[in-house]
C-alpha cells in the first residue's frame, strides 16, 4: 500500500506534458517541405518492384505521404509514399462525410 501511494505521490510530482515531434509553434504545413524530400528518382527507385517510373512527386492531401504518378507501360497511375518511405499504398482518398474523392474535389475548384 505504502509502495503504491509512493509511485502516485511520483507521478502527481511529474505533470504529464504533450510529446510532439515538433513544438506546436514552430508546426506549419510548410515544416513537411523542410524535412520531408523525396525525389522522381527516389521514388523510380522505390518503386522498382512495380516496374514503374515516377513522373511527378508531391505532397498527398493526406499529412504523412506523398502523391507519386507513376506510369508503366503507357499507362499513368497514382500511388502514395509515407514520409518514412516503408510503405507503399495504393487507392482513392475521400473527404468525410461528403465521400468526394479529393482528386474530383481539386477539379471543381479549378474552374473556378
Amino acid at each position: 500500500m505504502i509502495h503504491m501511494l509512493f509511485i502516485v505521490g511520483v507521478l502527481i510530482m511529474f505533470p504529464v506534458t504533450s510529446s510532439y515531434a515538433f513544438p506546436a509553434k514552430q508546426m506549419t504545413a510548410r515544416d513537411c517541405k523542410n524535412c520531408h524530400v523525396l525525389t522522381r528518382q527516389e521514388a523510380t527507385h522505390l518503386l522498382r518492384g512495380l516496374n514503374v517510373t515516377a513522373k511527378e512527386v508531391k505532397f498527398a492531401p493526406v499529412k504523412g505521404l506523398f502523391e507519386v504518378l507513376a506510369e508503366r507501360d503507357g499507362k499513368e497511375g497514382v500511388v502514395f509514399i509515407d514520409f518514412g518511405k516503408q510503405f507503399i499504398m495504393q487507392g482513392v482518398f475521400a473527404r468525410v462525410p461528403a465521400l468526394v474523392p479529393k482528386a474530383s474535389e481539386e477539379q471543381q475548384h479549378v474552374g473556378d
